[in-house]
């Protein structure tokens, strides 16, 4: 029918994007008609790459979730490749945006970081797992760091750039915390800003250095033993 085709046509709207659209959660599904068309195809991949890494999602996948075809997707995004270089673009901005803000605001102290850290990792992770014990993937990027072989230069320098961006932002927010007086003077900051992994391995690519979207324990341990009472300042010393 004419309305069942509408949803292949391609619209000035559909090339443009749709700054509503981009700022919706990165891991919610939406129906094609919610935003346009280049827009819904970015998250479907976004979503099925989290869950089953880039080998597992094809163009039929996709096709079939926002009831398309096949070439609809290659006309706005051309080869698999990109349209997974965008996706990952998508994320690192937005992720790694969140991110950068909880830890690099000098207004907020170190404890509301890291509960705010917990919090945005819960979000995601129940987003995909919404019972709770799925066993889900829940990170773009650690699920596509496991496919090292399977991404192109690009897209692993990319990801080697968010964690690396995401560890400055910790360890800022450390030092944050020295100078504010929540940790002491002598606390080290730069180590406490790197995760256990990151700390045995300095210098490591590949794995979870620098990684919020990791496991959601180590991620409140790494922030979390900074105030532990071990290098408290004197805004702490009651």
């Amino acid at each position: 029918s004419r309305r069942a085709r509408r949803r292949f046509i391609v619209t000035d709207e559909d090339r443009d994007g749709d700054e509503a659209a981009k700022a919706l959660p990165w891991l919610t599904p939406l129906p094609w008609h919610e935003a346009p068309m280049r827009e819904a195809i970015k998250r479907v991949p976004t979503r099925l790459l989290t869950l089953r890494g880039y080998r597992g999602v094809s163009y039929g996948d996709i096709a079939v979730e926002l009831e398309i075809t096949t070439t609809n997707i290659h006309y706005h995004f051309g080869p698999k490749s990109r349209l997974v270089a965008t996706a990952l673009n998508d994320y690192v901005e937005q992720a790694g945006g969140r991110y950068r803000k909880i830890w690099t605001t000098p207004e907020e102290n170190l404890r509301k970081k890291v509960k705010a850290t917990t919090v945005q990792n819960r979000e995601a992770f129940m987003r995909v797992n919404p019972v709770g014990n799925e066993g889900n993937s829940w990170s773009l990027i650690t699920r596509l760091a496991a496919e090292w072989e399977a991404l192109d230069e690009p897209m692993r320098e990319r990801i080697v750039g968010y964690r690396r961006d995401i560890q400055a932002s910790t360890i800022l927010g450390m030092k944050q915390a020295v100078e504010s007086g929540e940790l002491r003077a002598d606390a080290p900051a730069e180590d406490l800003g790197r995760p256990p992994a990151e700390r045995r391995r300095v210098g490591r690519q590949v794995g979870g250095v620098g990684d919020p979207s990791g496991p959601l324990d180590p991620v409140a341990a790494r922030v979390e033993r900074a105030t532990d009472g071990q290098h408290l300042g004197r805004r702490h010393a009651a």
